[in-house]
């Protein structure tokens, strides 16, 4: 869904300009094998600001218990059928 979107936007966080916690991040999942079709599409969401190659292997669940309600707000206004809200 995230390619797609609009709010795939590439200017916002890059992998080359990633806090030192998300190349981890980024690291542990790559030897975990994670990847989807079409990951080096995904860029940063603007409506929530997070990196959608690490964020689109959240399980929805904990995204739901911890995603602040002004971030909830957001998207929820820029993309009411986001994933995000509806997992």
């Amino acid at each position: 869904m995230c390619l797609s979107c609009p709010h795939n936007w590439r200017g916002i966080v890059s992998q080359e300009t990633a806090s030192d916690a998300a190349k981890r991040l980024m690291e542990a999942k790559n030897r975990l094998k994670m990847s989807v079709r079409g990951e080096d599409g995904l860029y940063t969401c603007d409506l929530c600001h997070c990196y959608l190659p690490l964020k689109i292997h959240v399980p929805w669940i904990h995204i739901r218990r911890f995603q602040r309600e002004e971030t909830r707000a957001a998207i929820m206004a820029g993309k009411s059928d986001c994933w995000q809200l509806n997992g």
